[in-house]
């Protein structure tokens, strides 16, 4: 009968402890300063808001539900982008069916912006696109492909979720 050999696991890897992240804010309409979100978009963004813009960010920020319905080349994208301006630890979450328009967006973006999509995961992996989400991207992009993946998503995505108030 053969020896048996003794051969040692290495203990578990003890494992990371769970990312904190802030709950979903709401702004009272009180809280909500036009004029500081006007002046932050030109330092910022160099941009200066329409009236309908800043109208849709501060709906966001109050945490309304928002569908904008206007036509290309009109500024939807500014709307999710101004309420990021008022604190640097917000994020948002855009989906958008359009792959080319995202990668283009995040490259020019004044905020750290990343696009998910099937084209950004291929180049560099899910891991690496997934992981910085949370931590420093302000804005995220996904496509409906990525969106329908939730799975892939669900490890930076889920604390988010929890956070959200149930209907």
């Amino acid at each position: 009968m053969p020896a048996q050999s003794k051969v040692q696991k290495p203990p578990a890897k003890e494992p990371d402890p769970p990312k904190t992240y802030k709950p979903l804010r709401k702004y009272k309409p009180e809280e909500i300063d036009l004029d500081v979100l006007v002046k932050r978009a030109h330092e910022v963004l160099c941009a200066k808001p329409f009236r309908f813009q800043l109208e849709v960010a501060a709906a966001i920020l109050r945490g309304e539900d928002v569908i904008i319905d206007v036509v290309t080349g009109c500024g939807k994208t500014l709307c999710f982008s101004l309420p990021l301006l008022l604190d640097a630890d917000d994020i948002s979450m855009i989906v958008s069916p359009l792959s080319a328009l995202m990668i283009d967006q995040a490259a020019s973006s004044k905020i750290p912006t990343v696009a998910v999509c099937s084209e950004t995961l291929a180049l560099v992996g899910a891991e690496k696109v997934y992981e910085p989400l949370a931590s420093y991207y302000a804005r995220g992009t996904a496509s409906d492909e990525r969106q329908a993946s939730y799975e892939e998503f669900k490890p930076t995505s889920t604390q988010i979720h929890e956070d959200l108030p149930s209907q």
